[in-house]
């Protein structure tokens, strides 16, 4: 829509554009871009090289070669061109994998045709994407406090993305919002029988080797806990007679206990 675009005299010349790109945690890399033979349909008939493309990417510490791509022959848009008509663009796309523990690329496009006679082309709208990991969600959550609370980290498989040497952090919220504590290391956080103290916000992450820089936090989720309000009966029956309790018809001696949770009334232990 501006009108620019970069015209490549492919002569003598080869490698055309250069980017180097952090990539983080990412895997996937989509890249593409407009590209158009600017040789005329008068010109084919004098047997004029047709232009070819190629996308290069390497390692950007180690040079290794990652992904390498060719358009193939572009070929002339019209079988007749007048100096009126409008050029026809070709969108060419590629995709590969980058393989973990790769954090930074060097990519390239390259012109492979080298003839004396055509060969040069036109190029627009050059894009490059590296897909993320989204973060993950963890839901709120209300506790009783004479409970053994562990909060559960989500079922997913990061080692797809991080590797083998994934671990896990969890952090807390401070009271006035500004900063994150870490209060566990493991993949699921046990917080032992909760109190007042461990409401407040959390989060998850998951981390790679810190020589990837890779991290992927969780969505923030709210711990509640709710006081337990501790109640005991003591009954006795006659042999042959029941006792109803929570909804149970009881014959044997015995300690029962009946639980409830919720956040009008808080939780309740009845044994």
């Amino acid at each position: 829509e501006r009108g620019y675009l970069m015209y490549v005299d492919a002569d003598d010349k080869e490698v055309f554009y250069i980017k180097d790109l952090d990539i983080g945690c990412s895997r996937e890399l989509t890249f593409s871009v407009w590209a158009i033979n600017v040789n005329t349909y008068q010109q084919t008939h004098d047997n004029w090289a047709k232009p070819i493309l190629e996308f290069k990417v390497t390692d950007y510490y180690t040079g290794d070669t990652l992904i390498l791509k060719q358009t193939g022959e572009i070929h002339v848009d019209k079988v007749n061109v007048s100096a009126s008509e409008s050029a026809t663009w070709i969108h060419y796309t590629a995709k590969g994998t980058i393989p973990k523990g790769v954090n930074k690329i060097h990519f390239e496009m390259l012109t492979k045709q080298h003839a004396y006679l055509g060969g040069d082309f036109a190029i627009d709208d050059i894009e490059i994407f590296v897909d993320e990991p989204d973060n993950f969600v963890l839901s709120d959550m209300d506790a009783c406090s004479n409970e053994e609370l562990t909060i559960k980290a989500p079922d997913i498989d990061y080692k797809s993305w991080f590797g083998d040497d994934i671990y896990y952090t969890w952090e807390k919220l401070s009271d006035n919002g500004t900063s994150w504590t870490t209060v566990g290391y493991d993949k699921d956080l046990a917080l032992g029988k909760p109190d007042a103290t461990m409401n407040g916000k959390y989060r998850m992450s998951a981390n790679c080797s810190t020589d990837l820089f890779c991290i992927v936090h969780s969505d923030t989720m709210t711990l509640k806990v709710i006081e337990t309000k501790d109640s005991t009966i003591n009954e006795k029956i006659c042999r042959g007679e029941t006792y109803a309790f929570n909804g149970q018809e009881i014959t044997e001696s015995g300690i029962y206990t009946y639980k409830t949770k919720s956040i009008i009334t808080g939780c309740d232990s009845t044994v």
